[in-house]
């Protein structure tokens, strides 16, 4: 049988002093493998979904499934914008998330506070003691819908380095909050 191209992966020399165990040929023929699936891949428009689809039961599967929803909590951290500093600091421990959003009166979230953002008044501030929320708080924040896949949510805390993230509706209501300790199981998948 005759071809029309040859793939050659054939190595002069193997990395192994004895010249014995295949060490640089299984290298080689792995990067062939990798290079040869990844054309295949972009030839069949292959995407997350499919792989999903074809191994649905292994880790890997679920964090291609999993949605914002599955994982965020619904207890929703809050504070308003005069919320005395001792309080906001109740809020953010009582919750465990490491933030609370911020409200004002006409129930509309306007910002977050972070441990950072009290670390930072902390620093700032000679007399915390008659701090509002509004004198420390971060002006608006970071949100997801609650139908977008977790590795969107991942990528967007990894570029922005925060750990949590607001979940909100079509109305822009905050619904929910997603932290990173929740789907932390997604970052490593084993099969």
């Amino acid at each position: 049988m005759e071809s029309e191209l040859v793939l050659n992966v054939g190595v002069e020399k193997e990395a192994c002093p004895l010249g014995l165990a295949p060490t640089t040929s299984t290298t080689a023929t792995l990067v062939m493998g990798d290079v040869l699936t990844i054309c295949l891949m972009e030839r069949r428009n292959f995407k997350a979904e499919n792989y999903a689809l074809y191994h649905p039961g292994g880790a890997l599967g679920r964090q291609l499934l999993s949605r914002v929803k599955d994982e965020m909590i619904t207890e929703v951290p809050k504070v308003y914008l005069d919320t005395l500093f001792k309080d906001v600091i109740y809020e953010v421990s009582n919750r465990r998330l490491g933030m609370t959003i911020v409200y004002d009166r006409d129930e509309n979230a306007v910002g977050v506070i972070t441990d950072g953002d009290i670390r930072r008044a902390i620093q700032k501030f000679e007399d915390i003691k008659h701090l509002t929320a509004t004198d420390f708080m971060t002006l608006g924040f970071k949100k997801i819908a609650p139908d977008e896949l977790l590795t969107e949510a991942l990528e967007m805390m990894d570029l922005n380095k925060i750990t949590t993230l607001a979940v909100v509706d079509s109305r822009n209501e905050v619904i929910g909050i997603l932290s990173i300790h929740n789907i932390i199981d997604f970052r490593n998948p084993v099969g």
